[in-house]
């Protein structure tokens, strides 16, 4: 009779495997960064979406369910103080009780500077790079993601020890998934390495540094500042003249810009995401946006 009490004291979800439910408080900021998340967490839980796909992380407007969220929340997972510009202030009046972590300080990432609309770094030399001063698009490379995911799940499992060991686990499937991605992406993109082209701004730079693809630059520094006259001009004379093979546009941004660069040359034109816009936020949501940039880049870069 006592082993039988005894039994009925153990949560049932010991018994069965199944794991126990603890985190309910999660909030990451951008889809590309809560897929990673969601394919840690896996079965234990959920996390709230901040920014929707296809929205700009640099000017979105919280809706109040979504303060509460951040009021709420035990973790919240972003990118950097350069990419969420607008969650500066809410973390700070609301968050007020989260371990915030942005995945730019995960150790062992590749980092790179902002650059010139020519492509050249705005800082040379040696010189250690502050937040301030990094390409905040690190998820772009699959090799980051892996180690991203590693820091997700040190981070849940420092926050929900009874799951700790099923994190580790979702995060060595996950980071093999990433493995073959970044192996996909190697063999396709090898050839392509040498064609030139341009993107919209500058939110591509770590998929060309991983796969040494030849960009030739870029519309502008910034998605909310336009374009001068002078580099239109420029970008214009290299696409009439041949030299530039193909002009990628993004989703979450007015393409006027493109559109007029385009008018006339025989250019090729097609759609590069940062963010997942066509896809619905989960676990698969990275590998969906990234076979999607992969089509895109095959297709336009085509000799």
């Amino acid at each position: 009779m006592k082993l039988l009490q005894l039994l009925l004291l153990i949560p049932l979800t010991f018994l069965s495997g199944t794991p126990a439910r603890a985190l309910e408080n999660v909030v990451v900021s951008i889809a590309p960064l809560q897929s990673l998340v969601a394919g840690v967490m896996g079965d234990t839980g959920t996390s709230v979406l901040l920014v929707p796909p296809g929205s700009s992380p640099h000017s979105y407007s919280l809706r109040p369910s979504q303060a509460q969220a951040l009021q709420d929340a035990m973790i919240v997972f972003r990118v950097s103080r350069g990419l969420e510009t607008f969650l500066e202030k809410s973390l700070e009046t609301l968050a007020i009780n989260a371990e915030i972590i942005a995945v730019v300080e995960t150790r062992g990432l590749t980092l790179l500077g902002f650059r010139t609309t020519n492509g050249e770094a705005l800082r040379t030399g040696p010189t250690r790079l502050h937040e301030h001063d990094q390409d905040p698009h690190v998820w772009l490379d699959p090799v980051n993601a892996q180690k991203i995911v590693g820091a997700i799940a040190a981070a849940l499992g420092a926050a929900d020890r009874r799951n700790s060991a099923t994190y580790r686990r979702n995060a060595a499937r996950l980071q093999a998934r990433l493995e073959a991605l970044n192996s996909d992406l190697s063999a396709a993109l090898a050839p392509l390495k040498d064609v030139p082209f341009i993107t919209f701004h500058d939110g591509f730079q770590y998929l060309e540094f991983r796969y040494r693809l030849n960009s030739a630059g870029f519309v502008t520094t910034s998605p909310d500042l336009p374009a001068g006259t002078g580099r239109m001009d420029t970008l214009r004379a290299g696409l009439e003249a041949g030299e530039i093979k193909c002009v990628f546009s993004e989703p979450q941004f007015n393409a006027t810009a493109i559109e007029t660069l385009l008018e006339g040359t025989g250019a090729r034109h097609a759609i590069l995401d940062t963010l997942g816009a066509d896809f619905t936020p989960g676990p698969e949501l990275y590998f969906e946006m990234m076979a999607q940039n992969l089509a895109a880049l095959s297709e336009c870069l085509q000799p």
